[in-house]
C-alpha cells in the first residue's frame, strides 16, 4: 500500500483561533458592514464623487473578507448537516431494509464547544439507525476526557450492531498513538473494531473493516479472506486511497465506506476542491466506480474553520436480499 505524506492543515489553523474569536463581535457585524459599504459606493458612484468611492470600495473589500472569516471560523462549522444519499440496493433481489448511520472524522479535540458531541451523537440517534458506522479518525491529539466523549456514541441505539475502524490520527499520524485507549473504550461501549476482518450483519450482508492505510496497517487480502461469495459486501475504511491500484486491490464490494477527505475542509463555492490529502479524488458524495458504490464523507468534526464544507453525518438505507430461511 502506498502511504502519501500528510499535510496538516488543522495545525496551520489553530494559531489563528485565538485571534478570530477576540474579534467576534466585529465579524459577527461583517455582513452588515458589507451592506452599508455596498450602499455607499453605489451612491459615491451615482454622485461621481472619486475619493469617497475608493474609500467606501476599501471598506467593501474589508468588510468582505471579515465576512468570509465569519463563515469559515463561527458558520459553515457549526452548521450540522444530515446527508442521505438515497436508498442503496445490495446484492440480487432484495426487500428488507437496513438503516444504517454513518460518520467519521470526528476529530474529538479540534472542537471550540464541548457540546458539539452531545449534539452531533444526539442527532445521529434521532435518525433510529439499525446500524451504526464509524469511519475512522476520533481524535485529534490526545484529548482530555476522550472516554466521556467516545462514551456519547454508546448512547446511539444500533440493534444490528455498531462497528468501527480506526484512521491515521488514532494511530498518531500525526500527533499520539490513542488507538489502544480508543479501542479498549469502545468495547466498553458495545462498539466493535475491525481490523482487517469481516462479521456477517444479521442474515443480509457481510461487512468488511479495513485497517488504516497511513500507518500501513490495510490489508485486502487478510480483510476479504474467505469473506461469502453468497452475500452482499459493505467496506468500512477511512482513506478511500486504498481503491489505488495495487496487487491487492482486485476486490470488488457493494457499497464502500469512506471518510478522511473532510470534502476538502476549505474550498471554493464551485469547483474541486483545491486541496484533499488523497491522490484519488474523491472528495465528497456517492461515487459509482468500477470497484462498486462508494460514499465519501465531510466528517462530523467542526475543526478550527470549514469553508463550503459542513459538519455531517450520513444516514441512508440498504436494501438487502431477504432471508430465505
Amino acid at each position: 500500500m502506498i502511504v502519501i505524506p500528510h499535510y496538516n492543515l488543522i495545525s496551520a489553523l489553530k494559531p489563528l483561533v485565538p485571534l478570530v474569536h477576540k474579534m467576534g463581535f466585529l465579524l459577527a457585524l461583517s455582513p452588515y458592514l458589507t451592506l452599508i459599504f455596498l450602499f455607499l459606493l453605489m451612491f459615491f458612484i451615482f454622485k461621481k464623487r472619486v475619493l469617497p468611492g475608493l474609500l467606501a470600495f476599501a471598506g467593501l473589500i474589508l468588510s468582505l473578507f471579515l465576512f468570509l472569516t465569519y463563515s469559515a471560523f463561527f458558520i459553515f462549522p457549526n452548521d450540522l448537516k444530515i446527508w442521505n444519499p438515497g436508498d442503496i440496493r445490495v446484492g440480487k433481489g432484495g426487500g428488507q431494509e437496513i438503516k444504517v448511520v454513518f460518520m467519521a472524522d470526528l476529530h474529538f479535540g479540534s472542537y471550540r464547544d464541548g457540546k458539539w458531541v452531545k449534539r452531533l451523537t444526539e442527532a445521529a440517534a434521532r435518525e433510529k439507525p439499525d446500524l451504526l458506522l464509524l469511519g475512522g479518525d476520533y481524535v485529534y491529539g490526545d484529548p482530555p476526557g476522550l472516554d466521556k466523549q467516545l462514551g456519547y456514541l454508546g448512547n446511539i441505539p444500533a440493534p444490528m450492531g455498531k462497528f468501527a475502524v480506526l484512521g491515521n490520527h488514532d494511530y498518531g499520524i500525526p500527533g499520539v498513538d490513542v488507538s489502544k485507549k480508543i479501542e479498549k473504550i469502545m468495547s466498553g461501549e458495545g462498539i466493535k473494531v475491525l481490523h482487517n476482518q469481516w462479521v456477517t450483519v444479521g442474515d443480509g450482508f457481510v461487512l468488511i473493516g479495513v485497517d488504516d492505510l497511513w500507518r500501513r496497517r490495510a490489508d485486502l487480502n487478510m480483510a476479504f479472506k474467505d469473506v461469502p461469495e453468497n452475500l452482499p459486501r459493505l467496506v468500512l475504511a477511512h482513506n478511500p486511497d486504498i481503491l489505488l491500484p495495487d496487487p491487492q486491490n482486485k476486490y470488488r464490494a457493494d457499497l464502500w465506506l469512506f471518510g478522511h477527505t473532510h470534502g476538502g475542509q476549505l474550498r471554493p463555492p464551485w469547483g474541486n476542491a483545491p486541496y484533499l490529502p488523497t491522490r484519488l479524488k474523491l472528495d465528497r458524495g456517492l461515487f459509482e466506480l468500477p470497484r462498486g458504490k462508494a460514499i465519501v464523507t465531510q466528517g462530523t468534526a467542526q475543526f478550527y474553520a470549514r469553508f463550503f464544507t459542513n459538519p455531517e453525518i450520513v444516514t441512508f438505507k440498504i436494501i438487502v436480499p431477504e432471508n430465505k430461511r
